[in-house]
């Protein structure tokens, strides 16, 4: 015996059912408007599909979730061919109207139970096609869903014949018993319908919502790959301007404009006061060998390395396991053994290699992994949180701390020296793609910054830091961030080191920075880092280089490809917020203070001092 379902009438929780006068006029893209708005306003969203056709990556429930996250969804009958459900439902026994409306009363009476008390929300709950398209059974889903008696959102038609289209809809709603909430409208200027149907639902009370219209929509993903070519073709541009401008430029004593566009453009978008030097070399690997050379040579000169004859203590860096800097011997010894280089002939490791406190998703929150991966040390709901740097005052960073001094006072006590600090912000890329806690490595950098007095070695008296030593100078020993693989937007953001909200002495730049039309790399370094190849002789300077050192077409399609990048990240509709998002909230535009370390902080407060002292030498300027 047919029983009626339960009434869906809610104060907190109200059910509107969204339908159209005919399918495709966009019922899935005001559904993630209408989803959009409530989580603005703190409210909850549910979207329910009874019925879903087509493959599961077209599907509309999918396209909720990825642009309306925090919606609640779900989908109760689905099928896998994009046709009419009636069409979609043939050779399996499709659901009578009665199982439906049920599965429907259920689902939202199951939501309205488990609602958050103080949370008001809103279900919607999508139709297939138009106002008549049948149900799996064949009924015209206005008469299946009638005893519901939902309130509607009516979608109506903007093209040639819309207006026909969406009154007649609207009739045969009004003739069931259906009461509109309101009419939702794309606006087509070609064809006037909103401004007609706006005025004719005005005169019957019903309330009509005109939205501009959505780009167009490629329906073939071959089409959406080809329309990336413009990107490329302005590279190619880019690449046969510098060929017939400037051919072949041997760099060494000389400079050309692509190379110093590139160059200023890097300084200026990375952000980062310390760095005030530009490196060029040609791929990842030899851009972090420059970076070692430069930091060696930089700690080299401040502890007194070679003073004594006898000494011949090697010197090796700090870094994290899971690490990977190259394929060169020199950035193979800067990881510990692994698949990539341990039976490489030449390869000896020279460092020291802390483990890595991982950050998982796991239950749908983003918990940090001690050291060991056994034990749960902190978990968070947003990812952003993960980056929060009000986490310097929680006991996991006290502990952490504690820990990288043990550690590394071991080290040192059995015999090791150290020349810098080499990391990948973030996620250790060629090691597994691992996310390491940001607390951490932001943790291990402060430590080293603001170690005590000769923790690293014998300073020498005529470089030690004086009242006024620049504040961008590094200390306790330079640190180097490989940015090849996470650098330039990978993480949503210019430079990933943003997200550790600490600076590097030494930054390395690849992969990404020629769209990878051609090899080029950057290794950018502080004035201090600089001045440490400052001499009277030759052999003092950094004598690494090659023929092909930063060739002009390379620079050219590198600022070319860069300024592309920052015009799609800085463009009015906002097309790259959401994968900024993904990883954390813009680090240059929050309100609040970052922390950062003490000699950053130093920079703020003492820079405009050390400008009246030493005006103009290091250029060093913070807004």
């Amino acid at each position: 015996m047919y029983k009626p379902p339960p009434s869906l009438l809610s104060r907190s929780l109200p059910v509107y059912h969204l339908t159209a006068s005919n399918t495709s006029l966009g019922k899935t893209i005001f559904s993630t408007l209408l989803c959009r708005q409530l989580l603005a306003r703190k409210q909850i969203p549910y979207y329910l599909k009874p019925v879903s056709t087509g493959p599961l990556n077209e599907a509309d429930d999918g396209h909720i979730g990825k642009f309306a996250k925090g919606t609640k969804i779900e989908c109760l009958f689905r099928y896998g061919e994009a046709v009419s459900p009636h069409i979609a439902a043939r050779g399996v026994k499709p659901p009578n109207d009665h199982e439906i409306v049920t599965a429907i009363s259920e689902q939202v009476q199951k939501w309205t139970r488990s609602k958050e008390e103080g949370r008001e929300g809103l279900i919607i709950v999508e139709g297939a096609g138009g106002v008549h398209s049948p149900t799996p059974s064949g009924t015209s889903q206005v008469d299946a869903l009638r005893p519901l008696r939902m309130p509607v959102f009516l979608v109506g038609d903007p093209k040639l014949g819309g207006i026909s289209a969406t009154i007649s809809a609207w009739e045969s709603l009004h003739l069931r018993g259906y009461d509109i909430e309101s009419v939702l409208i794309f606006q087509d200027e070609r064809y006037g319908n909103y401004a007609y149907l706006s005025k004719y639902f005005q005169e019957r009370g019903i309330t009509t919502t005109v939205v501009p219209p959505p780009p167009q929509q490629i329906p073939d993903i071959k089409e959406d790959e080809e329309s990336m070519a413009s990107y490329y073709s302005s590279l190619a541009l880019a690449a046969a301007y510098a060929s017939g401008r400037y051919g072949h430029c041997i760099f060494a004593s000389t400079i050309h404009s692509p190379a110093l566009k590139l160059a200023n453009h890097l300084l200026t978008s990375l952000k980062n006061p310390r760095l005030s030097r530009v490196f060029y070399s040609d791929n990842g690997s030899t851009g972090m060998e420059v970076a070692v050379k430069m930091a060696l040579t930089a700690a080299g000169k401040y502890y007194r390395w070679g003073e004594d004859k006898t000494e011949r203590q090697e010197v090796g860096i700090i870094g994290l396991k899971g690490s990977y800097h190259g394929d060169t011997i020199g950035a193979m010894d800067l990881s510990e053994g692994s698949v990539y280089n341990e039976k490489v002939h030449w390869y000896k490791g020279r460092g020291f290699w802390f483990d890595v406190p991982k950050v998982w998703m796991k239950n749908g929150k983003w918990v940090v992994h001690d050291m060991t991966g056994e034990n749960i040390e902190q978990s968070f709901d947003k990812l952003e949180h993960v980056f929060d740097s009000q986490r310097d005052t929680s006991k996991l960073k006290a502990k952490y701390e504690k820990q990288i001094e043990k550690e590394l006072k071991r080290a040192i006590e059995n015999g090791m020296k150290f020349g810098a600090l080499v990391i990948e912000p973030i996620i250790l890329g060629a090691g597994g793609m691992l996310f390491c806690d940001p607390l951490f490595q932001r943790t291990l950098t402060n430590f080293i910054r603001n170690a005590p007095a000769n923790f690293f070695g014998k300073t020498n008296p005529t470089s030690a830091e004086t009242p006024l030593s620049p504040p961008t100078k590094w200390t306790g020993l330079p640190i180097i961030h490989d940015e090849v693989f996470t650098g330039l937007y990978r993480l949503g953001h210019f430079s990933p080191s943003t997200l550790l909200h600490t600076h590097p002495d030494i930054s390395v730049h690849a992969k990404l920075l020629t769209g990878g039309l051609l090899p080029l790399c950057t290794t950018l370094a502080s004035e201090s880092i600089y001045e440490a190849f400052l001499g009277d002789e030759k052999s003092e300077a950094l004598l690494h280089g090659h023929s092909y050192t930063g060739h002009a077409v390379g620079c050219e399609v590198a600022r070319v490809g860069l300024e592309k990048m920052q015009s799609l990240d800085t463009d009015k509709y906002g097309n790259w917020e959401g994968f900024r998002r993904d990883w954390a909230l813009d680090t240059t535009s929050q309100s609040r203070t970052i922390k950062v370390t003490a000699t950053e902080t130093e920079v703020k407060a003492n820079v405009e001092k050390y400008e009246k002292h030493k005006s103009g030498v290091y250029g060093v300027r913070i807004s």
